[in-house]
């Protein structure tokens, strides 16, 4: 990537890392190597039917995973997503079948561990969990604890009337696109669609590359979006599509919905030249989720109980 705005916070990244490069410690390369995996084998992780299994989730303490996490968690495609620690499992009676296998949990830790203080700048770090799946001892009333989604276009239908300083959505035009300059998102017909998921998808992607508007987050890629040309600036292609791919999850559409653009091969490429990418568009995206949502989290934090 050669556009200054990425140079920047991958910099800045680089120097919050807790490890030198190649080591087992160093969280940046054990999660985009995983990433990478994934799309060496023609699959994009934050595209795949995760959303069969619901959000991300952990079970006790009900927080639903964002960002890098999500993907992480959610491309395992297990029946269902939720997830616990080990010290979680010992609270509720609960263990780890035999040979089964952790997964990893990345969050930003802004306490300096000396003092107990916020820090300035927080450092990556990662923790390990297990699926329900993994497990043995979970009571019934734990697991029948997940979300049911009833009526998933009628939950798109409410974020999208409820997106705080909304664009302008026009259907006047045969084509999918959001106009920065004019701040309007065209969508072809909602009857040109061969299904209300694939309309509601298009529009919150489209909705997500809204967000970096400078009446709302102000996002440098959207500005270079704008004058290079899309999908050619990467890193708000890829903001836009994992945010979509949480938006979408979060209404309960289960349906996979392919983009334009770049294809597995090339994220690969991208993500083999800067091993921060991929965290500089989630944390990115979960800015525009929750600008979507009207939300404020913006972090990925570890909790206490899951520590």
């Amino acid at each position: 990537m050669t556009n200054d705005s990425l140079t920047k916070q991958s910099t800045t990244m680089e120097k919050q890392a807790t490890a030198q490069k190649g080591s087992r410690n160093d969280v940046y390369s054990i999660i985009n190597d995983r990433m990478l995996e994934q799309l060496k084998n023609g699959i994009i992780p934050w595209r795949v039917s995760w959303q069969k299994g619901g959000l991300p989730t952990n079970l006790i303490s009900k927080k639903q995973y964002k960002g890098i996490n999500a993907i992480l968690l959610g491309m395992m495609e297990y029946e269902k997503n939720l997830f616990l620690t080990e010290n979680q499992l010992a609270t509720i009676g609960a263990s780890i079948l035999p040979n089964e296998k952790p997964h990893t949990v990345a969050y930003w830790n802004s306490k300096d561990a000396v003092s107990g203080t916020d820090k300035k700048t927080g450092a990556l770090g990662y923790y390990k969990v297990y699926n329900v799946s993994q497990c043995a001892g979970i009571s019934p009333e734990h697991l029948s604890e997940q979300s049911v989604y009833t009526d998933p276009i009628a939950t798109c239908e409410r974020i999208v009337a409820a997106m705080p300083n909304r664009p302008g959505i026009k259907h006047k035009e045969p084509k999918a696109y959001y106009n920065p300059v004019s701040d309007i998102v065209n969508m072809p017909k909602r009857t040109t669609y061969s299904t209300d998921e694939e309309y509601y998808v298009t529009l919150l992607h489209l909705l997500t590359h809204s967000t970096g508007h400078c009446t709302r987050l102000d996002r440098m890629g959207l500005v270079q979006m704008t004058e290079l040309g899309y999908p050619s600036c990467s890193l708000e292609e890829l903001v836009a599509e994992i945010a979509t791919g949480y938006l979408q999850s979060f209404s309960g559409i289960e349906k996979v919905v392919e983009y334009a653009g770049l294809n597995a091969a090339d994220w690969a490429v991208e993500l083999e030249k800067n091993k921060y990418l991929i965290f500089t568009a989630c944390t990115l995206s979960i800015k525009a989720i929750d600008f979507i949502l009207g939300t404020q989290d913006g972090t990925e934090n570890v909790p206490v109980e899951e520590e």
